[in-house]
């Protein structure tokens, strides 16, 4: 590096965010030598600041996560735009979907070189209608002169280059944030939970129809009627206002009916995972899922779909099983498959969900992919034009 530090800033959509998934990026670049910002609305999340990693928060006010408001929207791009204008930063970093967006637009006019970072592509790809729609155009807009675009799966990976959103050369593949596997670990060599009875299935993950929660419920009812030796876990909350949420009248007829055992949320999933014989997440579609990625750590089997980011983690019959979406009477016949083996059979799939997570998924192994592409995009100034900037100076006086 040069004898000046590069500046990096990073923009993400919660502080929740930078807490639980990318604070070893932001480590990482700081023992690199880089100088680290961060933009984020603020949660209390925020308490990340006590550390020495960052140089600055700045505070956003005007990114309204799941609004469609097109006004809130523009108010957001600008916000962004006069931000980065002010710090000057030589690459932004933009995680989620609206500063994946308006952050690319608002370096662009600025002529701040960028990597955008889809965490999944969500809501909006798997039901395309009304404003939805829209979503593809604005990310072919925003990613035309991106330095790198980041996917956390092959999948969308295709799917982007089928819709001819992204210079093929320019879109990469890594598998998630990473986990840290010493963090999530085994507790024992040999989990008590494999001579326990009753036989434990784990769901975490937020309440959505998306996540596979009814398919899930449906398939612990089918279980509990052959089988009382079996309980279904749920850890998650409820997600009022997004479109795939549940109602609280189908949570609590599923706890009345005793077909889960609900624990609400935690902050530390590990006890919850230690104690499961194995984790079901029976998804529609994820970027990477990290519950699975955190049971495999963990030397947990697992049940998932045949879909993006579930099915990259689960090779058949060897670490767990796959099933596909949608389809309550598969993931069934999988979780009473899974109950019904051996201990030899299920210890087995554990410490199989183990080695592949220290092999493919550690933070080690994920953060060397994410220091190269930075220190590459670092190397040319974006090409953005003066001219962008002379319109925005009109607009801005």
């Amino acid at each position: 590096m040069s004898d000046k530090a590069k500046k990096i800033l990073i923009i993400d959509n919660s502080s929740w965010n930078i807490y639980n998934f990318r604070l070893g990026l932001v480590k990482e670049l700081k023992a690199e030598g880089y100088l680290v910002q961060v933009a984020t609305p603020v949660d209390e999340y925020i308490h990340y600041l006590n550390t020495t990693h960052f140089t600055k928060h700045i505070p956003l006010k005007q990114l309204d996560r799941n609004g469609k408001n097109p006004i809130k929207d523009v108010l957001f791009f600008f916000e962004l735009f006069r931000s980065i204008r002010s710090e000057r930063p030589d690459l932004v970093i933009n995680f989620t979907i609206k500063p994946n967006i308006y952050g690319s637009l608002a370096a662009r006019f600025n002529g701040v070189s960028t990597i955008s970072v889809i965490t999944g592509l969500g809501y909006s790809f798997i039901h395309q209608h009304g404003l939805m729609r829209i979503v593809p155009i604005l990310f072919r807009l925003a990613f035309k002169k991106l330095k790198y675009l980041i996917v956390y799966n092959h999948t969308d990976h295709e799917e982007l280059l089928k819709r001819s959103l992204i210079d093929p050369t320019r879109c990469k593949v890594i598998m998630g944030d990473g986990i840290d596997t010493e963090y999530f670990k085994p507790i024992s060599p040999e989990p008590d939970t494999i001579e326990k009875q009753p036989f434990v299935f784990l769901f975490i993950g937020r309440l959505l129809t998306d996540k596979g929660i009814k398919e899930y419920v449906e398939a612990a009812k089918k279980l509990l009627k052959s089988n009382k030796s079996v309980e279904c876990w749920v850890l998650g909350d409820l997600n009022f206002g997004n479109p795939a949420d549940i109602s609280k009248t189908e949570l609590v007829d599923w706890i009345d009916n005793k077909y889960i055992k609900y624990f609400g949320t935690s902050h530390d999933v590990r006890p919850f995972i230690e104690n499961a014989h194995a984790l079901v997440l029976p998804s529609y579609r994820e970027g990477m899922s990290r519950v699975i990625l955190e049971a495999m750590a963990m030397g947990k089997p697992i049940i998932t779909t045949e879909v993006a980011g579930c099915s990259e983690t689960v090779v058949e019959g060897v670490n767990g099983l796959k099933v596909p979406a949608r389809n309550a009477t598969a993931l069934y016949h999988a979780m009473d498959k899974l109950q019904s083996m051996n201990r030899y059979r299920l210890l087995s799939m554990g410490q199989k969900s183990r080695e592949m997570a220290l092999e493919l998924f550690d933070k080690r192994v994920i953060l060397k992919h994410y220091l190269r592409l930075i220190k590459n995009a670092l190397l040319t100034k974006s090409p953005s034009s003066a001219k962008q900037e002379r319109q925005f100076d009109k607009i801005e006086d």
